[in-house]
């Protein structure tokens, strides 16, 4: 497995910072709105009481609708793994208004932004179980932690910046891309409520497989 091979060249580099990519860096469409072995992946079951909450989002009652946005989010919005709802410092009832392209641009902008910053519990806990690392599937959280731990052990992932993300259904990526390479054989990329980020890091293309459940995007395969 080679990811994150772009952060490993890093290693070689001082403090000099990236050549620029010919794209201007873009800014996050909803940045405003922040208060402060292998088998295809398959979707978690919602629990019971997210469903409910779920179905009264588009009530017609406002008050009732913040209040359900408001519980779901504050129940399922921090979870380790497989969350449902997004992170607790985003506006939940800005982001649920949001077409979800825009949801999905948001959410993979923040994990690259944990990925620079090298930071593990966050990668962590907006991923989705199991996840595809390339070809590797990984089922257990603890497992994933480890790898990520492993993988930005002492990597300059400072260095890196973002430039583009761009936000592709399955038909569209293979039209622009061609077809996912062997190894990927696993990714689940036609599935329902799935979409696909191409991340501009550095110049550098890294792709992000991202499911809908729920509210949330999450995040559950990379290829660098």
């Amino acid at each position: 497995m080679k990811a994150l091979t772009l952060i490993a060249a890093l290693l070689a580099q001082t403090d000099e910072a990236p050549a620029p990519a010919t794209e201007a860096p873009v800014e996050p469409p909803a940045a405003a709105i922040v208060k402060s072995g292998a088998g295809p992946v398959a979707a978690p079951a919602i629990p019971a009481d997210a469903q409910k909450l779920l179905s009264k989002i588009n009530s017609k009652d406002d008050k009732e609708r913040s209040e359900a946005l408001s519980e779901l989010q504050q129940k399922y919005g921090s979870a380790a793994v497989n969350p449902i709802a997004p992170p607790l410092d985003l506006d939940v009832e800005v982001y649920a208004k949001m077409p979800e392209a825009d949801q999905a641009r948001l959410m993979a902008r923040r994990f690259i932004d944990d990925l620079i910053s090298a930071d593990v519990n966050r990668l962590v806990a907006a991923s989705g179980l199991p996840f595809m690392m390339e070809d590797r599937r990984i089922d257990r959280p603890e497992d994933l932690r480890g790898e990520w731990a492993r993988q930005l052990r002492g990597k300059r992932t400072d260095l890196l910046v973002t430039y583009d993300v761009e936000i592709l259904q399955a038909a569209e990526m293979e039209k622009k891309y061609g077809r996912p390479p062997a190894r990927l054989n696993a990714w689940n990329w036609r599935a329902p409520r799935t979409l696909i980020a191409v991340v501009n890091l550095s110049g550098h293309g890294t792709v992000l497989l991202m499911r809908q459940v729920g509210l949330a995007f999450q995040v559950v395969g990379m290829h660098d």
